[in-house]
């Protein structure tokens, strides 16, 4: 298993052998292999965090007759509500009182979902992908149309996997999070080693999660992949990926906000994010319209979820604090995380309510969006 501040290295000769097996096993194809030589390396990026978030489907009439603008302005009332009828388990460990964004607005991500042709990674919920936000919906409409316009540019591109996904039930899950960011505020990157800036060409930038190196860097997500599936690579033979599917996303969250000990990175003071999704799927077309290979395809379906994600950039903080800290430092990390995960409950049952004046349903899901797409893809 890898540690977060460890890299376990592998055989030399065990290396080798899978390299075989990976070689022996890919002849004809002219698709990029992602190699287990990688698993010598000393991989770059952010390393696996774990992520525990609730996932609730969206169902009734008002999910479909309500638009996304009306249901978040409901969900911030809730919140707010929440806050005020001081039912929430943190401020009593911290001292501190919760508080909301002023405001709420939307944004896209286009996601292209990497996996092999038996889908191998959808059978073991592990969702490998590459990432393009675009910080307002017109501006994705319009690069749509009018792509080398810089006024249109993506704000940001990553390369993310997530694995070793559990479900703890009710909609409750962990997964581990890796991921490499092409910006200068994450690792490899810095004002010295600039990353690669805005648009992040897709023609290129695609061609990065088939082969799991950028430059001289072997990322984290995939490293990450490639090790959780090392076993079953091994016996199955290969790992050859290619875009699988394209999900575009419209998201409209609200956070809530604590200041604590335990805040790191841009925003320290964010413990919940409240993401409304509204998702569309498409087929691997969409990668080729995106290359000028073809006129943009029709979604081949959509869905609507809410996830209430407890931030990582605080929960994993405190999960380092219980492994390393003091006695003393180590009870009141204890303590704080299960107060944050019994008030991640309370935030699900305020919205169930809440959402139900709207004619809206919340249900449990149990299965990541790219296992979601898979299933609107096999119909």
């Amino acid at each position: 298993m890898i540690t977060y501040n460890t890299v376990l290295k592998k055989s030399t000769t065990r290396l080798m052998l899978l390299g075989v097996i990976f070689l022996l096993a890919g002849c004809g194809s002219n698709t990029r292999q992602l190699s287990t030589y990688m698993l010598d390396e000393e991989p770059s990026g952010t390393p696996p965090r774990i992520e525990r978030e609730f996932k609730l489907s969206m169902q009734g009439e008002g999910a479909e007759t309500h638009d996304p603008e009306t249901i978040i302005a409901v969900v911030s009332h809730g919140l707010s509500e929440l806050i005020n009828e001081k039912k929430l388990s943190a401020q009593n460990i911290t001292n501190k009182e919760y508080y909301i964004d002023d405001a709420s607005k939307a944004f896209v991500f286009r996601d292209t979902y990497y996996d092999n042709n038996k889908k191998d990674l959808a059978a073991r919920a592990i969702s490998y992908r590459l990432r393009y936000r675009f910080n307002d919906v017109e501006k994705y409409e319009k690069h749509e149309r009018y792509p080398e316009d810089p006024a249109f540019f993506p704000n940001r591109a990553e390369i993310q996997a997530k694995t070793d996904r559990v479900e703890i039930g009710d909609g409750f899950s962990t997964v581990k999070e890796a991921r490499f960011e092409f910006r200068n505020a994450s690792d490899p990157f810095s004002k010295k080693n600039k990353a690669p800036k805005s648009p992040w060409k897709y023609s290129q930038f695609s061609k990065y999660p088939e082969t799991g190196q950028f430059q001289k860097y072997t990322m984290w997500p995939t490293y990450h992949v490639v090790e959780s599936l090392e076993e079953e690579i091994g016996r199955s033979g290969s790992l050859y990926v290619r875009p699988s599917t394209v999900l575009l996303t419209r998201r409209d969250r609200v956070h809530l906000n604590m200041k604590t000990p335990w805040g790191s990175g841009p925003n320290p003071e964010q413990v919940f994010i409240i993401s409304l999704d509204t998702v569309q799927v498409f087929d691997d077309f969409y990668h080729e319209y995106l290359l000028g290979k073809q006129n943009r395809p029709e979604p081949v379906g959509s869905y609507i979820e809410m996830e209430i994600e407890f931030e990582r950039n605080i929960s994993t903080e405190i999960d380092d604090v219980i492994k390393k800290g003091s006695k003393k430092k180590k009870k009141k990390a204890e303590d704080a995380r299960d107060a944050f995960l019994k008030d991640q409950k309370e935030i699900v049952t305020k919205l169930e309510s809440q959402l139900a004046q709207l004619n809206i349903t919340l249900t449990p899901v149990t299965q990541s969006k790219y296992g979601q797409a898979i299933n609107l893809l096999n119909r």
